[in-house]
């Protein structure tokens, strides 16, 4: 035999021992699966019983050639015989891998084996036949022993006729279960859209995508639009499950399973969740889209149950999961891939509220529809809700619009309304209040200190809600989750101060429809007198602190001060409406007294629902310390008009409370008295300052510090209307100065002090005023009181000026100024008023070049404090080219009494009421 002969005999024998033995292990696959799946199709059986008798027909074949039985022409037939028979074997074996569970798998896993294994059925019949009729042949040839070279390559071409080919892969079968319907009027939010587009059901890529939001901002409408894409798709499935409980969560669950049809979900043993979540991540399930709707409650998602919902969702790379949810902790741990979604454009706004609407017409009525839309805070809940009120109760848009701005009862109202949507979840309420309360109740039940904060914002102004108005509670770990879980529900959101001392304050913004459900809320529930009484006195308290008085604190406080006197516990509309008409004020102590026990009956009825409240009087106490904060700041910034309602409001109330010979009582109408003659209303003003002198002579003397107070002012008030009576008020007020010297110590003493050195600089005595100033300055600063060491310091540069004693009254200012700056801050209306009163000294003392940088730096306060285009910041422009426009600025500013107009700016009188500045104690 040649070495070729050889080769072939080998290589044919080598073939033959392969295929024996790859038989015996085909058939051991076969026996496996067997035991693992439900049932072997026949087919399988078929294989089962064909390949041992070929492997035991290839290993006598191949003691025949070792023999020398088959000669070299036979073994070449042979050979491609055999490779065609190796062929087919190959393929069963693939078929079988592919049909196999693995070890351990589960029996959901060996279910869809068995389905698989049933489709694979007609190709492994083919092969079992083909295997069968070559086993055939050999035998015969065995029997015979012998077979000729023909009928080998008969042999040959049978096999290779009888090749089986591949089936092309099946496209499973889509579904579409999402169980809502849409409406065509969805508008706007294209951006939105596609970035749902970009993100969302990629090829062989598993993605997952959060929209996370306040509830009513349209997340649900926005998933259910995208999904509408895939309505007719023959390429992805739709399932649409909803997972605000884990009950729906389940019952969506086990409808996929029977659409589906998945094998075990009838079995009352079955696991329905892992059965869906094996399917879906099965190659037999195809390319799919889940919609996780309302997965709100972070506790059956990731919580620490048995049962998560999180462990449930399926991963393949054919699936893309859209989860909706307003909590902001769901959605990140969901996936890093979520997006915040914000209130609508204006422009979208309308345009949804006109496609609900039915209009058509995009140029008519635009700006009442910009006017609702600006009310409803382009909230899409809230506009579907108002376009669904208008149509069933054919009320036009003009009437809705003055329905909403008659309170804010009605404004609850109308956001309760419920209404039909055929896009909402029809479990779900659709007012968009109550949508909002539901989220609140769980915020109370997991986060406490949040919903308490909540409550407390409520009460406040919507807008720029300051960190240190926000109590801490027990540590600053709780107080951040807390915060962090009302930012996550989307009910507030974070800006920072970008100027000013306070430029690291965190300010918060409350949604104001929001605000308004809450406060709703609070009230069904009997709590909102509660916590009105709570914020109050939180509120008050921080404006009583050192830096209260600042410009930067006092900006962020006041908006909110406002609110809280507006609320129904504690405002008096009579005291607008009954006592001010026009300028014209009724400053009786009768009216008054009578008024505050009105404000004290309606207080009483509301603090019985107090349970933090001692008395009526602590809680009127806190309105009016409040009340006259308010009153200051306006004044400090010019306005006096409400700087009269709130200065009246406060002396109605601390009148009821302290009765009118108490000190509080006096301040308020001293300031009262101020503010009037500030606005022109001399004769009311008047009334008030000769009533101050009288009551202070009856309750506490006529040489006590606040009846000398009083008929200084009294006689400041009538010296240019009343000159011969201010006369004998100054001549009186005078002689009692001295004598009360020696009948008082202390305070009081240091007091009357500087009362008789402002008498003695009218009466032009500037070195005995000087003397008494400087006495009261060193007993002042003995006791560390900057207040009346301010006083004091002003007092001084008066002095100094009225004796043209420049360099010594700059000094003195320059030292006044710098301690303004350090208590009440640089851009307080008082420091502007001490820096312009500096830029006054230093011109007449021809230090014009510092003059000038002074009067820029108070213009530069001026239009943050007043505002640029404000009048006040107007006058003092003209008044700073009036400065400097000549060159001589000696003639422009010789002392004459009056002469600086400090109408816009009460601060800058006379010193004597300095403790005016901040809130009385």
């Amino acid at each position: 035999m040649s070495g070729a002969e050889a080769f072939a005999v080998i290589s044919t024998i080598a073939n033959i021992v392969a295929l024996a033995n790859f038989s015996r292990d085909v058939v051991s696959q076969i026996k496996e699966y067997g035991k693992n799946a439900h049932e072997v199709p026949k087919a399988f059986r078929d294989v089962q019983t064909v390949l041992p008798l070929i492997s035991s027909t290839l290993i006598r074949t191949g003691d025949q050639i070792k023999s020398g039985v088959l000669d070299d022409d036979t073994c070449k037939v042979l050979r491609p015989v055999l490779e065609g028979c190796e062929n087919k074997l190959k393929q069963l074996n693939v078929l079988l891998k592919d049909v196999m569970a693995q070890e351990g798998a589960s029996k959901l896993k060996r279910g869809l084996m068995s389905i698989k294994s049933i489709r694979k059925d007609k190709e492994v019949k083919a092969i079992a036949q083909a295997l069968d009729r070559f086993v055939g042949h050999l035998v015969h040839y065995h029997a015979s022993e012998g077979v000729s070279t023909k009928d080998i390559e008969s042999l040959r071409l049978e096999m290779s006729s009888m090749s089986v080919k591949e089936p092309e892969t099946q496209t499973p079968k889509t579904h579409f279960l999402v169980p809502v319907q849409w409406s065509d009027n969805f508008a706007g939010r294209e951006k939105v859209m596609a970035y749902l587009e970009s993100r969302l059901c990629l090829v062989d890529q598993h993605s997952r995508v959060a929209l996370v939001g306040l509830g009513g901002m349209g997340k649900t409408r926005i998933a259910l639009q995208y999904a509408k894409k895939f309505r007719k798709s023959s390429q992805i499935s739709v399932f649409w499950v909803y997972a605000g409980t884990v009950e729906r969560f389940k019952n969506a669950y086990h409808e996929i399973a029977r659409s589906l049809k998945i094998p075990g979900y009838q079995s009352p043993d079955s696991d329905i969740l892992n059965l869906v979540k094996d399917w879906l991540e099965s190659d037999g399930s195809g390319r799919w889209l889940m919609i996780l709707d309302n997965a709100d409650d972070a506790e059956i998602m990731y919580g620490s149950g048995s049962l998560r919902l999180a462990d449930c969702l399926p991963r393949s790379d054919q699936g893309s999961i859209l989860l909706t949810t307003r909590f902001q902790k769901v959605g990140a741990n969901f996936t890093q891939d979520f997006l915040s979604l914000q209130s609508m454009t204006s422009v979208e706004s309308e345009m949804l509220l006109r496609a609900r609407l039915g209009d058509n017409s995009p140029e008519q009525n635009h700006d009442l529809y910009q006017e609702l839309v600006k009310e409803l805070e382009r909230t899409p809940l809230a506009l579907v809700q108002a376009a669904s009120f208008m149509s069933q109760n054919c009320v036009s848009l003009d009437s809705y619009l003055q329905m909403y701005r008659q309170s804010d009862v009605s404004k609850i109202r109308l956001l309760s309304e419920d209404f039909e949507d055929d896009v909402r979840d029809s479990q779900a309420k659709n007012p968009i209040a109550t949508t909002w309360i539901i989220s609140f109740k769980y915020i109370k039940m997991h986060v406490p200190q949040a919903a308490e904060l909540l409550s407390l914002m409520s009460i406040m102004d919507a807008q720029a809600i300051p960190e240190f108005l926000l109590p801490q509670g027990e540590d600053a770990i709780s107080f951040e989750k807390a915060l962090g879980t009302l930012e996550a529900f989307s009910f507030i959101s974070t800006r920072k101060q970008s100027h000013g001392s306070l430029q690291h304050c965190r300010l918060f913004d409350l949604h104001r429809l929001v605000r308004l459900a809450i406060r709703n809320w609070l009230r069904l529930d009997g709590t909102l007198a509660q916590w009105t009484a709570r914020t109050l006195k939180i509120v008050r308290s921080r404006c009583s602190q050192r830096d209260g008085n600042t410009f930067e604190v006092s900006s962020l406080v006041l908006p909110h001060a406002i609110e809280l006197l507006a609320s129904d516990l504690i405002r008096c509309k009579s005291s607008s409406s009954r006592h001010f008409e026009g300028n014209s004020y009724e400053p009786s102590m009768d009216d008054l007294w009578s008024l505050s026990t009105t404000v004290s009956g309606r207080t009483r009825a509301a603090v019985r629902l107090l349970e933090d409240v001692d008395t009526i009087s602590n809680l009127m106490i806190d309105a009016a310390q409040l009340l006259y904060y308010v009153t200051m700041r306006f004044r400090d910034v010019g306005n006096y008009v409400e700087a009269r309602s709130f200065a009246a409001k406060d002396l109605t109330i601390i009148t009821g409370v302290y009765g009118q010979s108490h000190r509080r009582t006096l301040l308020s109408m001293d300031v009262l008295a101020t503010i009037l003659q500030s606005l022109g209303d001399c004769e009311h003003a008047e009334q008030l300052r000769r009533q101050y002198v009288t009551i202070c002579e009856a309750g506490y003397g006529t040489h006590h510090v606040l009846t000398l107070e009083g008929l200084l002012h009294l006689r400041d008030f009538l010296v240019k209307r009343q000159e011969q009576e201010a006369k004998e008020i100054g001549e009186v007020a005078l002689r009692r100065c001295k004598e009360s010297l020696v009948l008082h110590d202390g305070n009081e003493y240091l007091k009357i002090l500087s009362l008789l050195a402002e008498v003695q600089l009218d009466y032009g005595d500037f070195e005995e005023a000087e003397k008494c100033q400087v006495l009261a300055l060193h007993g002042y600063q003995a006791v560390n009181d900057h207040i009346n060491i301010i006083a004091a310091l002003s007092s001084l540069s008066r002095i100094y000026e009225r004796q043209d004693r420049w360099e010594l009254a700059g000094d003195t200012q320059r030292i006044e100024l710098d301690i303004r700056i350090r208590y009440l801050g640089r851009n307080h209306p008082s420091t502007m008023s001490a820096v312009w009163h500096l830029t006054r000294i230093l011109l007449n003392d021809k230090k014009e070049e510092e003059a000038k940088r002074q009067a820029t730096l108070a213009l530069e306060l001026m239009s943050q404090i007043y505002g640029s285009s404000s009048e006040t910041h107007a006058h003092y422009c003209r008044e700073f080219d009036s400065l400097f426009a000549q060159s001589s600025a000696q003639e422009q500013l010789a002392p004459s009494e009056g002469q600086f107009d400090d109408t816009h700016i009460a601060s800058s009188m006379p010193g004597r009421k300095t403790d005016r500045d901040l809130p009385y104690e």
